[in-house]
Parts: structure tokens; C-alpha cells; sequence
């Protein structure tokens, strides 16, 4: 294998009779027979190629020689130029500079079209008129190009895999790394998988569930029209090709209109097609056949269409199907907060937000005033279009089984479902029937009661994905056929825990409040607010707003600032993201994972695969996290503050127990924080004994250190403070 080289020979329609030779070759490669061939007057790499090499063949030609040479073949004298064949080279006569070739023909001829979606292939075969190579001639390929171009072959079933020249090659484990070498040069590693070369060269893609794909299918009708075509973009413009780029390069974004602001939509597609800062686009643009995509989006053609689509019938009678999906922007909510005088860092709203996607339960642990009800209320009122959206919810130190949350069946007459006044089921049935909204149920003061006594319920449906079992009837109850219950909202057997509802508790640790099993910590991700001397000096500053919730909003409708962001921010949590690259967050879990085995706080299969999605959802949720001089002071790799939040939020909750029992792992937890081993890390007293610039994780690090101060003080410690 180490010795065999691929080349690629480019064919072209003789101007004159050859006897037959040209008509020849193509009616071997249509019986798809192995046959031997002779190619004639090749200039070049004669001394290069070997007996054994691999060669494909590319037959072009101009179209009035193809009309003359083909005068009597209807089916030929049009042909369309591509690659035909794949063959091995038999033996070269570099005098006669002939090279003698066995191939056999592809079930269907690949085009530069079939190809569009790897430029890699079209630089390196010369597809492009002005390209090297671009004469007839013997040229070599590269290794990769030449592998994944025969894994394409036979994907699309083009060969069969059983093919004497290529069925010992070594193509599966190999294919995507040698391709990616050829390709990280112009694009970024994210766009040639495994995923997307199977999604995008699948004959059988399933397009439909895409709302706009109803825009792109009105675009290609209109190019197709004799006054708006183009040959030079023949076989570019296409559903699948305008698919491609709007999900590689554009995010979704170029082909979502909004009926109701159709300017707006315009105007905000016209920016991204321009925009001269999506490099990606842009070095796909150079490299695809002359800068044609671009051109297909332009000025002159999908622009022109969209500017008379908006204006015409035809987009009158698409209704509501086409509303523009904002992309979630978490710094709207952080200015937000600051005009509305709520004094969050950008961290900690990083965090939270992050951790409300990652998985809907979130707990909020701290201070008693330190902002905890009030930055859940914040971020539901700016991100709902209405109150109806989120409720929050005091929850009751007398709470002792779930009715207080999901209600009864009134006993004295079985038609009617007795609702909690606190709007806590409403919610939850409004969730189900709206998946695309937002929806929040906040319980304020959650552990004045037994968590585990009231919200049993959910925690069960939370991993189970079961349902919550209301009543036995099979009919809804409430039913508003009843003139009794008509202003009722009607109530279902069973209902789900739907993916757009999200439940956020907050905690206060006082002699009145109960402790969390490790059950209920093990579910949820658990911020903790601490309020710091940097804090208070800028609540105190004279410039700081007043505190002022209505700006969250606008006054009239009660409609969230963010509103236009909730739906992309439901389909964030919904979709979750790619667990890749996670190596390093995996070997820290290993170490963390051994020392709390120590004290019987180990964490099992849910917790990890929670904080792998955490890992990557704080880069999906807050892109920039990293780019503040704050936090350029604390960290020194950016994948520390996410280890860090996941320490924080995921292990160290469960935490809790005597001083013999915890002093020792704690001082081997916090070890784990330090960016070098250190001996003594605490003094006698519990108070650190290093300099900040030797911690790694900060969080974590002072999150242990007060833990092991009340070990040593109070000879007890847990994650929960007073």
C-alpha cells in the first residue's frame, strides 16, 4: 500500500475521426466490463507512475465536438463531462508515451456537481475551467484525495466494494484522516466527518422537515425559468446544494423569513450573504468553480428573487410558516440585567443559563439576598412573551406530598380536578401544548419542606421520561363541555415533563430548612450566589441602576426583551451538543471520581454524561465566556473555568460529613484544584496557606477550603451554607 499512487487522467472529445477509438472506450464503460485500454500522446509523470497504480478517468470536451464527433448518437453528442472510470495501469512505453490500462466503468458518471460539496476534489481534479491540471495529461493525486474520492464511489455504489484494484486498499479507518489533512488547509475541521459526508451524499436525504426548504424549492423554480438561467451554474443551484450552505455556512438563517417584518428578513439576509467576516464562506466561495456560490446568492440571483418573492402573492400565502429564529445572544441578557439594576456577574449568568440547558433542574444555593429568586425571575421575564410563561412559586413548610405542585381529584364529585392556586399545573399543561415557548416554575425557599416528599413526582418523571399520573378517567376532567368548568383549564390522565419546561429551586440553609438528599443534588446542577467584597463595592457605586424588573420587559404587553430568543434557546436545550473532544474534562473526572470514593460521594454514569454536555454547552450558550480581562486573570486555559463549573455545580454537592470523616479527602480535593503539588495547603486553623497564582480551579479550590474550615472549626462540613 505504501507504494501504490494514484493518478488522474483527463480525456477530451477529439476534434476528428480517430477511428472509433473515442466511441470505443465509451461503450466499454457503459457495459461495465473490465477492458483494457491504450491512452495515447500522455506528456507527462510517465517515469512517476508503476505497474499497479490506480488511475481515474475524467472524459471532458467541448460541446461542438462532442455534436460532430457524435453526429449520428442522439445519446452521446451531449454527453456530459465527469469522471467515467477506474482502472489500473498494465504496463507504460514512455517512447510511445502510451500508458496500457484495465477499467472498468462507474454505474454512473460523477460530475463536478456530484462533487460541489467537496471542494478538495474539484481542486485536485481540475474541474474548474481556469484550474492545474486542466490539459489532458497523466497527474498525480494525493494519497487522501484519492481515497476518499474511491469511499464516495462506494457510498453512492458507483463500484462494487468487491473490486479486485480497490477492495485490499485500507479505506475505513483511514479515509477521513488523511481527507481532513488535505482539507484543514482552507476549512475548519467541523466540516468534513463522517456525519456530514454521509448526510450530504446520500441520494435518499430527507429534506422536508425544513420549513424554509419551501423558499429554497420557490428559488430553484424561479432560476430555472429561461429569462433567470444561468448555464454556468447548471447543476449548482439545487435544494440540496442551497441546503447545504445555509446549515454549514449560514446557520438556518438565509432562506427563515418573517411575514410580519419581510424588510427586516431581507435586510438581515442581504447582511449575512455580504458579510466579508464568514471566512469558512468565503474560502468555500474561492475554492468552488469560480466563486459561484456567492454568485448563486447574489445581487443578481437568489437576492433578486427573494425582493420580488416578498413583494408577490405567493409569499402572502405562506401565512406564519416562515418567522425568523433568533439566535440565542446571552449578552443581551447581561446588559439587560444591568439596565434593570440587578448586579450579576457575566460568570455566574454564563453558569446559570448554561446549566439550565444543559438539564432542566436547576438549584440555586447561597446567601439569604444574594439574588438568587431574583435572576431566575429575570432571565423568564426577559426571555417569555408573557407572564403566563413562568410562575413562581413559595413553596410551604406544611408540604408533604405533591398536591401542592399537581393538584387533585376533588372526592366529592370525580369530574372536577382540583387545581393549586399557585398556577404550578397550569404551567406545566400550557408547556406541553406550546414546545417550541419557554416555559419556568420557579420554587422559591425550596427546602422548607422535605424536597423529596412534594417533588418525588418529578424526580422520577425528570429521568424516566414517564408521566405524571393525575387521575384514573378517561376523559379529561374539567371538561369545559360543562358550563361549571368552562373558565377551567381541562385537566389530562397523565402528562409529561415536557422539554421546554424548566424548574428552578432556590435553597437557604437556616435552622428552619432541611438538608437535600444526595438524590435531588445528583439531578440537579447547583449554583452557589456568594456575594464578595468586589460585589458590594459596585452595588454601592452611585452610577449603579436602581433596581427596576419592569425593564425586563415591555411595559404594554408584558413581552420579555429577549422573547425573540426563546424558542432557538429551547432548541439548544432540546438538541444538546456533540460530546467531542472531551479528553480533558474525562481524565480530570478520573482523578475527582478517586478521591470521593474516599468519603462515598462517587458519581455514577448520569452525573458524567451531564457535565460532558455542561462542557460544551457553555461554549454553545456564552462563545466569548472566555475573552473578559477577569477572567484572562484567573484562568489560564479556557477549559478550566469549564472544569471548574462542572466541579462546582456536579461533584462537590454531595459532599457532607464529620471532620475525621472529610479532612483528609479534602485536602486530596483540593490538591486536585493547584496547578502544582503542594504539601501543606491549609494550616492548622483551616485557613489556606498558598498564593492564588498556584490555584487552577478557584471555585472549586475556595468552595473546599470553607468546607474544610468548618470541618476543623465545627467538626462538620457540606456543600450547604448558612
Amino acid at each position: 500500500m505504501s507504494n501504490l499512487k494514484f493518478f488522474y487522467v483527463k480525456l477530451s472529445c477529439p476534434k476528428q475521426e480517430d477511428n472509433n477509438k473515442f466511441s470505443n472506450l465509451f461503450e466499454h464503460i457503459f457495459h461495465k466490463r473490465i477492458f483494457n485500454f491504450e491512452l495515447e500522446n500522455i506528456p507527462n509523470n510517465l517515469d512517476n507512475a508503476n505497474k499497479k497504480d490506480i488511475i481515474f478517468i475524467h472524459i471532458g470536451g467541448d460541446s461542438s465536438n462532442k455534436r460532430r464527433y457524435f453526429k449520428d448518437n442522439k445519446v452521446l453528442n451531449n454527453y456530459t463531462n465527469g469522471i467515467y472510470s477506474i482502472g489500473v495501469i498494465n504496463s507504460i512505453n514512455s517512447e510511445a508515451k502510451s500508458v496500457s490500462v484495465s477499467l472498468i466503468g462507474l454505474e454512473k458518471h460523477v460530475t463536478k456537481e456530484d462533487l460541489y460539496f467537496f471542494p478538495q476534489f474539484i481542486n485536485n481534479l481540475g474541474a474548474s475551467t481556469k484550474g492545474i491540471p486542466n490539459q489532458a495529461g497523466l497527474y498525480e493525486l494525493k494519497e487522501g484525495i484519492a481515497l476518499s474520492l474511491i469511499e464516495y464511489f462506494r457510498e453512492r455504489n458507483l463500484i462494487s466494494k468487491d473490486l479486485d484494484i480497490i477492495k485490499n486498499l485500507e479505506i475505513k479507518d483511514k479515509l477521513f484522516s488523511k481527507a481532513l489533512s488535505e482539507y484543514n488547509s482552507k476549512f475548519s475541521e467541523k466540516k468534513l466527518t463522517q456525519k456530514i459526508f454521509q448526510k450530504y451524499t446520500n441520494q435518499n436525504s430527507n429534506f422536508s422537515n425544513r420549513n424554509n426548504l419551501q423558499v429554497i424549492e420557490k428559488f430553484v423554480k424561479w432560476f430555472e425559468k429561461s429569462e433567470n438561467y444561468k448555464l454556468s451554474y447548471k447543476g449548482i443551484v439545487n435544494r440540496e446544494n442551497l441546503y447545504f450552505w445555509d446549515q454549514t455556512y449560514f446557520n438556518n438563517q438565509i432562506f427563515n423569513i418573517d411575514i410580519n417584518n419581510k424588510q427586516k428578513s431581507f435586510s438581515k439576509i442581504k447582511n449575512l450573504i455580504s458579510n466579508n467576516s464568514n471566512k469558512e464562506w468565503l474560502d468555500f466561495n474561492a475554492s468552488s468553480s469560480k466563486g459561484a456560490p456567492k454568485a448563486v446568492l447574489g445581487e443578481k440571483n437568489y437576492l433578486k428573487f427573494l425582493q420580488e418573492f416578498i413583494t408577490s402573492s405567493d409569499f402572502e400565502g405562506l401565512k406564519l410558516k416562515f418567522p425568523i429564529l433568533e439566535k440565542f445572544n446571552i449578552n443581551k441578557f447581561i446588559s439587560a440585567t444591568k439596565d434593570a439594576g440587578l448586579n450579576y456577574n457575566p460568570e455566574l449568568i454564563t453558569r446559570y443559563i448554561a446549566s439550565l440547558a444543559t438539564k432542566p433542574f436547576v438549584l440555586l444555593s447561597g446567601l439569604s439576598g444574594s439574588g438568587k429568586t431574583k435572576l431566575a425571575q429575570a432571565f423568564a421575564q426577559w426571555i417569555c412573551e408573557s407572564e403566563e410563561q413562568y410562575c413562581i412559586v413559595p413553596v410551604g413548610a406544611d408540604w408533604t406530598n405533591r398536591e401542592p405542585l399537581l393538584g387533585y381529584v376533588n372526592a366529592l364529585e370525580n369530574t372536577e380536578y382540583i387545581l393549586p392556586e399557585n398556577g404550578a399545573l397550569n404551567l406545566i399543561i400550557k408547556a406541553n401544548n406550546n414546545p417550541k415557548k419557554p416555559y419556568f416554575l420557579i420554587l422559591d425557599e425550596m427546602n422548607l419542606s422535605h424536597v423529596e416528599r412534594y417533588f418525588a413526582d418529578f424526580l422520577s418523571v425528570m429521568e424516566s421520561n414517564d408521566t405524571f399520573k393525575l387521575h384514573s378517567s378517561e376523559k379529561n376532567l374539567n371538561n369545559n363541555e360543562n358550563e361549571k368548568y368552562d373558565k377551567l383549564i381541562e385537566v389530562p390522565k397523565d402528562i409529561g415533563w415536557p422539554k421546554n419546561l424548566f424548574v428552578v429551586g432556590t435553597v437557604n440553609i437556616d435552622e428552619t430548612t432541611y438538608m437535600f438528599s444526595p438524590k435531588v443534588l445528583d439531578r440537579a446542577n447547583v449554583i452557589e450566589f456568594r456575594v464578595t467584597e468586589d460585589d458590594l463595592e459596585n452595588y454601592f457605586k452611585p452610577e449603579t441602576n436602581t433596581l427596576d424588573m419592569k425593564k425586563l420587559w415591555v411595559e404594554e404587553t408584558k413581552k420579555g426583551l429577549g422573547a425573540e430568543y426563546g424558542e432557538d434557546f429551547v432548541k439548544i436545550s432540546i438538541k444538546k451538543t456533540e460530546k467531542e473532544n472531551l479528553k480533558i474534562i474525562n481524565d480530570e473526572l478520573i482523578k475527582f471520581f478517586n478521591k470521593l470514593q474516599i468519603v462515598g460521594s462517587e458519581f455514577g454514569y448520569r452525573t458524567a454524561s451531564e457535565i460532558q454536555t455542561l462542557f460544551g454547552m457553555i461554549d454553545l450558550i456564552n462563545p466569548d465566556y472566555d475573552k473578559s480581562e477577569d477572567f484572562l486573570k484567573t484562568y489560564s486555559k479556557n477549559y478550566d473555568f469549564k472544569i471548574d463549573v462542572a466541579i462546582m455545580q456536579k461533584l462537590l454537592p454531595k459532599i457532607h460529613g464529620s471532620r475525621r470523616k472529610l479532612s483528609k479527602p479534602l485536602k486530596l480535593l483540593a490538591a486536585l484544584c493547584l496547578t502544582e503539588t503542594i504539601d501543606n495547603i491549609f494550616k492548622e486553623d483551616g485557613e489556606i496557606n498558598i498564593t492564588t497564582d498556584k490555584i487552577k480551579y478557584p471555585l472549586s479550590f475556595y468552595k473546599i477550603a470553607r468546607m474544610y474550615k468548618n470541618a476543623i472549626e465545627n467538626g462538620f462540613a457540606s456543600y450547604a451554607e448558612a
